[in-house]
């Protein structure tokens, strides 16, 4: 038990201060849903409360990711230096979140955390060495027109990103404003509304618990930005069409995020934050983008991770099967 125990505080602190980047006398707001007080509560109890103010508040729990937080916590939020965000569903796509930013809140987001995912292997990395090669993807975006993204299971999805710039969510939030997932390591970009056109053949998971990991592949056809077919296993085809309907809004099928994971110890397991970041995947969202320069705004956003993506930006080929060309 003392072994455990040592493993669980020693992951506490990396999160907190590796990932977190907490520093003296800095504010911090520790947030939680129904269902997370004691694994919020044992993240809070590793903060150093001498040096550091921290504000512990419940949010109510939401149905999907994306929703809206009151007022009152939306007001906490923008006046915090650090938020440790444990909640079922990710709050990283709402408004609040996104103003708490601007106000330079460093923004944790771990929805549906446990304690078996503070001490998996793929929170223990280095996430600052890992920032160095997703650094450099986030650059190539920042300057690139047009993305095709493929994969040898049929995954064919051109997009234009002309004026849209890369996000860095390299698992550690060292910078006024930014935004981390950890163990999630990964650089992500919102594609202009209504620009992508392809197939997306989905060979990895679905990141909802009703889901998860993928025994038969789903295909997404996509034309002018918005999921216009689905094919696969009935069940699952179900499953999924109830998830887009719980919005009353056709927005929710509106492609707003390419991701590409960089974490090497997480592995594909249905749960959002390893498989988004696991290294040699390439996941696509839909519905909500606002928070990451896009312009969909709707309660919602689902992911769906592919393996071993190639990356053409503007013609030229910049990853091979989830590997950065000469890096």
């Amino acid at each position: 038990m003392d072994v455990r125990n040592n493993r669980l505080s020693k992951a506490c602190k990396h999160l907190i201060y590796h990932c977190g980047g907490l520093k003296p006398y800095e504010s911090v707001l520790v947030l939680h849903d129904e269902g997370a007080y004691d694994f919020a509560a044992l993240i809070a109890g590793h903060i150093e409360t001498s040096n550091n103010k921290v504000n512990f508040k419940a949010v109510r729990q939401s149905n999907i990711h994306g929703e809206q937080v009151s007022d009152e916590v939306e007001c906490a939020m923008v006046a915090a230096d650090l938020i440790i965000c444990h909640t079922k569903f990710s709050l990283a796509h709402t408004d609040a979140r996104l103003n708490a930013s601007i106000n330079g809140a460093r923004f944790l987001s771990l929805p549906d955390y446990s304690v078996e995912l503070l001490l998996h292997e793929a929170m223990g990395v280095d996430f600052y060495r890992i920032g160095k090669k997703t650094k450099i993807l986030t650059k190539l975006f920042d300057t690139a027109k047009v993305i095709e993204v493929s994969t040898e299971n049929g995954t064919r999805l051109v997009s234009c990103i002309e004026d849209r710039h890369g996000n860095n969510c390299p698992g550690y939030v060292d910078e006024p404003g930014s935004l981390g997932s950890p163990p999630d390591a990964e650089v992500n970009i919102a594609p202009l509304e209504g620009t992508s056109n392809g197939v997306i053949v989905v060979d990895g998971s679905i990141a909802h618990p009703l889901i998860g990991l993928l025994d038969e592949k789903v295909q997404l056809e996509i034309k002018n930005g918005l999921i216009v077919d689905i094919q696969g296993e009935r069940k699952t085809i179900g499953v999924l069409e109830s998830i887009f309907k719980s919005v009353d809004s056709n927005k929710t099928k509106v492609l707003a995020e390419i991701g590409f994971g960089f974490n090497p110890m997480a592995q594909l397991s249905g749960v959002m934050l390893l498989d988004e970041g696991t290294s040699k995947t390439v996941h696509f969202g839909f519905g909500s983008n606002v928070t990451i320069g896009g312009l969909n705004k709707v309660p919602f956003h689902l992911d769906f991770v592919c393996r071993e993506p190639n990356i053409t930006l503007d013609g030229k080929s910049v990853m091979q099967k989830g590997e950065l060309n000469g890096i």
